[in-house]
């Protein structure tokens, strides 16, 4: 189903000082499949746009791609599978409408039949043209897990919103999102120091291994003990905030076990967790899914309309944080 303008309620636009500097890039990350990654990231580039922010969002979903839909789209061409075929093509030549003016979509791979459809040279090219877009915000939808395709996006994000459901599975797996980051930091940051799989090796051969769970932080004090290398040589160099969302809450326990988590993760691990904030769950946005309409505008009173604009403010003051820093 076409969306049409006029259905479109607008917020109170928020004046916005468009200067030459380089775009905010976002990225939505999830450890588990099925928590609604995308539907998050896509509302909340509806939300910024709404508000008056010039928003690009990307879907780099490799296991299939489907932020259209949640935009009301279908798939088109140019998308970003004609984009790794083509080196004459640029990012902003495969930039989608949508019935949003501040608001452009590229979308993701369509059809996807490769098992590894990007390579290194490639993917370069993207990332340098996506810190270059005209634009104040670049919200990337980089799929489930860590990868080597999105773990490149993460490394040059201003922000990291790792999305989850208060399901003990998710949350596991949210847990273990939370370590490959933070191993995959320590090998790139000190390459000479920590050695992938030699971290691996010591890690499974701990006696502790079955008892403790959340020892990720002694762990790696006493790794960098024998490698002559103290604390605060590593820490500074380590990737953070990363910003959690719980989406799908339906009660006063499920919103507030992001605040529990943040004291697990900020105790036991060696980055850093924000808890930004909920999205109640709303039978609204799967009957919409199904017609293709986004939430956000087909239901202007649902109370997501409201969460997601208290989210769209933290995201901006922290950009706005970083700009003055920057200046």
């Amino acid at each position: 189903m076409s969306l049409h303008k006029e259905k479109v309620v607008q917020f109170d636009k928020t004046k916005v000082n468009h200067t030459n500097y380089q775009p905010q890039v976002i990225s939505i990350c999830s450890g588990k499949g099925g928590v609604g990654k995308s539907f998050i990231a896509s509302s909340l580039a509806i939300t910024l746009a709404k508000s008056g922010v010039n928003v690009v969002l990307i879907d780099f979903d490799m296991n299939g791609g489907n932020l259209h839909s949640w935009l009301g789209q279908s798939p088109t061409c140019p998308n970003l599978s004609h984009y790794f075929k083509n080196k004459n093509i640029t990012l902003k030549e495969i930039q989608k409408n949508t019935v949003l003016d501040k608001l452009k979509v590229v979308h993701g791979f369509w059809p996807m039949w490769s098992l590894d459809p990007v390579q290194d040279n490639e993917l370069n090219k993207l990332l340098i043209e996506v810190k270059s877009l005209n634009t104040d915000v670049v919200i990337v939808d980089v799929g489930t897990g860590l990868t080597p395709y999105s773990w490149e996006f993460l490394k040059i994000s201003d922000q990291k919103l790792l999305i989850t459901t208060s399901e003990p599975i998710s949350i596991e797996k949210t847990y273990r999102w939370i370590e490959k980051f933070i191993v995959q930091t320590l090998k790139d940051k000190n390459a000479n120091v920590y050695n992938e799989e030699e971290i691996w090796k010591k890690w499974f051969s701990r006696k502790e291994k079955i008892s403790q769970i959340f020892e990720l932080r002694e762990f790696i004090e006493k790794e960098s003990n024998l490698k002559s290398a103290t604390i605060e040589d590593v820490v500074p160099h380590l990737m953070g905030p990363i910003q959690l969302i719980f989406n799908q809450t339906r009660n006063f326990e499920d919103e507030h076990m992001g605040i529990s988590m943040k004291s697990v993760v900020n105790k036991n691990y060696y980055t850093q967790l924000d808890y930004l904030g909920f999205i109640q769950f709303d039978n609204s946005v799967w009957q919409c899914s199904r017609q293709k309409d986004p939430v956000l505008i087909t239901q202007p009173y649902s109370p997501q309309v409201g969460q997601f604009l208290t989210l769209s403010k933290q995201i901006m003051l922290y950009k706005q944080v970083k700009l003055s820093a920057a200046a």
